[in-house]
């Protein structure tokens, strides 16, 4: 049964979308009368032809865009599930175009940040609240974007979303599916004691989710495999360091026994064989003609992103999470969270001396864990490859780090920025 607290929450959640369709409503409704001047020309050319195209049941590997130059094979070599979904709807009803799926993502956005804040395990009040603070996330624009007259990032806020030409389009759909994605797959990883229907639910449609992520966009999903590949050496660690002592306290995690481990091993690899096997169609020619492909606009500030001393400076002033605000809510809050995560960590680990509420604890313990590391992963990885200089290595052993575009990077580490304000 539910209580009063989850009808509120629902109340809540209901109301925010509502507002955010009312706000937005106007920047889109009818604005495809208007001229792109950005990446949207190419969205909504692709959207025009290749709903027709899949009808007709026309092989996907023949459809090469007629006006672009000699042609274009779309679905081999650039993410194209957005453009697939709503070129289907468009043959059906042209009213569902590229601005009417942009007004409907970013207006229902909140109910799937709550949905995946909730499968992660944060109670209703919390998962609200995450879900709250995602329409006022804004970051400063990179100096290198602003030289360019670039009033956005690439960051998961509403801004990078709706500047002239809608050039983030295609990231949309994959930051809308990244939540839903991180609570699915962490329930299949890490919730151990469940049948095995529930097991196979899950394995299913975490696998189903981040490759429609990694469709929509190859960023965010090297983002959410990066984040649970982090999860999993969270876990080996865990179990390797069985037994850590400080000051006379023993955080007891050899609970979390080999056979779990192994469990957990099998259900990530698991995963990844059946996003391999989703995304594979897109993904070997993608990686396999590489070498044909024109970088020319991929400048080198992108790889080299902004340095850490931007970051840092940036970051503590409130600018990569509250800019244009004078009140820094999320950047206090994420401050205040991060302290309290910690603190809860701590809580939750001598709470395994309780065999009763194990289970909840451990996860909990692990939760948080997984939000503090995330974050500090990410915001390094955001800062750029200037902070490996002295360890080469660590590129190294980051997969296709030299094709990195690491102010992309922004997004994750916002996603866990206010993951660790609940």
């Amino acid at each position: 049964m539910k209580s009063i607290i989850d009808y509120c929450c629902s109340a809540i959640i209901a109301c925010e979308v509502i507002w955010l369709f009312y706000i937005l409503s106007t920047q889109f409704i009818e604005s495809t009368n208007n001229i792109s001047t950005n990446d949207l020309l190419l969205h909504r050319y692709v959207i025009k032809y290749i709903g027709k195209y899949v009808l007709k049941g026309i092989s996907p590997y023949d459809f090469f865009l007629p006006g672009l130059n000699t042609g274009f094979p779309l679905v081999s070599h650039y993410q194209h599930l957005p453009h697939v979904i709503i070129g289907i709807c468009n043959s059906f009803y042209e009213k569902i175009n590229a601005d009417t799926a942009i007004l409907f993502l970013l207006s229902t956005m909140p109910i799937m940040v709550f949905y995946g804040s909730k499968k992660l395990g944060f109670n209703s009040a919390a998962a609200v609240f995450i879900s709250m603070l995602y329409p006022i996330i804004n970051d400063c624009p990179p100096p290198q974007n602003r030289q360019q007259g670039v009033q956005y990032s690439y960051g998961i806020g509403i801004n990078s979303q709706i500047h002239n030409g809608h050039g983030l389009f295609s990231q949309l759909l994959a930051i809308y599916l990244f939540f839903p994605a991180l609570g699915i797959s962490f329930n299949a990883m890490v919730k151990l004691h469940q049948n095995r229907n529930e097991t196979w639910k899950n394995i299913i449609l975490a696998s189903m989710l981040i490759s429609s992520v990694l469709l929509s966009n190859v960023f965010y999903g090297y983002m959410v495999l990066g984040s649970l590949c982090i999860l999993e050496v969270l876990l080996l660690t865990i179990y390797l360091h069985s037994r850590i002592t400080t000051d006379g306290i023993q955080f007891i995690f050899y609970r979390f026994k080999q056979t779990n481990i192994l469990k957990s091993i099998f259900r990530f690899l698991l995963i990844l064989v059946l996003v391999g096997s989703m995304i594979s169609y897109f993904v070997i020619p993608f990686l396999k003609n590489r070498y044909v492909v024109n970088e020319i606009e991929h400048r080198k500030w992108k790889f080299d992103s902004v340095g850490w001393s931007w970051f840092y400076i940036k970051f503590m002033d409130g600018d990569l999470l509250d800019f244009g605000f004078t009140s820094k809510i999320i950047t206090s809050t994420t401050f205040v969270g991060f302290i309290i995560s910690i603190y809860k960590t701590i809580i939750y680990v001598i709470s395994l001396q309780r065999l009763s509420s194990y289970q909840y604890d451990i996860r909990n313990a692990i939760l948080y864990i997984w939000i503090i590391v995330s974050f500090l992963f990410w915001g390094i990885m955001f800062a750029g490859p200037t902070c490996f200089a002295q360890y080469p290595i660590v590129l190294k052993l980051l997969p296709f780090s030299s094709s990195l575009h690491f102010h992309r990077f922004i997004s994750a580490m916002q996603i866990f920025a206010i993951c660790t304000c609940k």
